[in-house]
């Protein structure tokens, strides 16, 4: 027995306790309710002390008993645990006005930062608070007062430090640990849709800038075809030649002061209608020398109106695209129509050349596609264009040899 005495002993590992005041204080009562009672009841019915006691024991016991069949969720009675749980999560945290007045904060669209401070002064209405610290890794925050009783948070990049007066009990560390997430998730979303919109707006200065690109692109190729004419042309053909530049030029002047005032402002659009009639007669102008054919046309057009900037930007586009086939394929054969249906034009352009890929031919009007002749993004931008005037831009027909693209009202 004496060899027990001479065995190493390990000094027991100190960890920091925490008391239940609830549980004390609820087993305190207990306890004198059971004696007063039992009291009682000796001098109500007159019985020995020892048996008073038993009877007021089971009678506690029974009154915890049917407390706990109550309490369950099983019992249909769930009501009371949904009440005292409502009392619990607001005991000094009144969590559905903070939780309203957050929600309303974050509809209106302010900058993150402003939301965050306006949710930590929230939070410093509580009266047991006297400061916090916030610090992530796009805000850093001091409000109140820093008391000598700290609480940590952490989450991620996220640390914040609640001051108190005291020493917060469990009950109150999990209330304040969820306003804080709270707090912290409210102020993600708001990041998020900061996120959001600078990409919107990025989005939106990159299809301004795809479209004056492709104004600008179709300016000087009208300027290059043009040019070519000139170096081309006889003397013979100088009146002829004149008479081209005069309706041609004007033309192209008007397009320029357009494509200005859309760079002034990327926003605008430009719904400025003009007689089918006249529209055609300048398309074939500028491709007078290209080896299109143009089907002749009778008096149906007489009346009719388009939108102009729509049919220049799908008439080019697409002219472009045949005659890059034609550079691959000398035989191509390319043809314009413009027919008329229950009053509004129609605009096709066929060509004899290779069909579309179909990987090409899935996205060519809905996502700005890679294409051989880097004509993908003017074809989008075309059908963007297309449904602003409530017009829609589709392929007919897309086979070797017969590739036909329309261009008509949406119906």
């Amino acid at each position: 027995c004496l060899l027990v005495f001479t065995l190493p002993v390990s000094e027991p590992q100190e960890k920091e306790e925490h008391i239940d005041y609830l549980r004390s204080v609820s087993a305190t009562l207990i306890a004198s309710l059971l004696a007063v009672g039992s009291a009682l009841w000796m001098y109500r019915s007159g019985v020995n002390y020892p048996v008073a006691l038993f009877q007021s024991l089971f009678f506690i016991a029974g009154l915890i008993i049917l407390m706990n069949w109550l309490w369950s969720s099983q019992s249909g009675a769930s009501i009371f645990q949904q009440l005292w749980n409502r009392y619990l999560l607001n005991l000094g945290t009144p969590f559905e006005a903070f939780l309203l007045s957050l929600s309303d904060k974050a509809m209106e669209r302010g900058p993150a930062s402003d939301f965050l401070e306006f949710a930590l002064n929230k939070l410093l209405e509580l009266e047991w608070l006297a400061g916090v610290s916030w610090e992530s890794e796009k805000e850093t925050i001091q409000l109140g007062i820093k008391q000598a009783c700290a609480t940590h948070f952490a989450e991620e990049d996220l640390h914040v430090v609640v001051y108190t007066s005291q020493k917060i009990g469990p009950a109150f560390e999990l209330h304040i640990k969820l306003l804080v997430y709270l707090v912290y998730h409210f102020y993600e979303a708001q990041l998020y849709s900061e996120q959001l919109e600078q990409h919107a707006r990025i989005e939106a200065i990159h299809q301004t800038g795809a479209r004056l690109t492709h104004d600008m692109k179709n300016l000087l190729q009208a300027v290059q075809y043009l040019s070519e004419i000139v170096s081309t042309s006889t003397a013979d053909q100088s009146d002829e030649l004149l008479m081209l530049l005069k309706r041609q030029l004007p033309e192209l002047s008007n397009r320029m002061q357009l494509t200005i005032e859309k760079l002034k402002a990327p926003g605008h659009r430009d719904k400025t209608e003009t007689q089918a009639r006249v529209w055609w007669q300048v398309l074939q102008d500028r491709y007078s020398h290209r080896g299109i054919s143009f089907e002749p046309v009778g008096t149906e057009l007489d009346g009719v109106s388009v939108p102009k900037e729509l049919f220049d930007s799908v008439a080019e586009n697409l002219l472009e695209n045949a005659v890059y086939k034609r550079k691959l394929d000398r035989d191509v054969a390319i043809k314009v129509t413009l027919c008329v249906e229950q009053g509004q034009a129609i605009l096709r352009v066929w060509d004899s050349g290779i069909p579309i890929p179909p990987e090409t031919e899935k996205n060519l009007f809905h996502h700005s596609v890679r294409s051989s002749s880097g004509l993908g993004v003017g074809l989008y931008q075309s059908q963007r264009l297309a449904e602003q005037n409530a017009y829609t831009l589709h392929i007919v027909f897309n086979r070797p040899g017969n590739v036909l693209i329309e261009l008509r009202p949406r119906s």
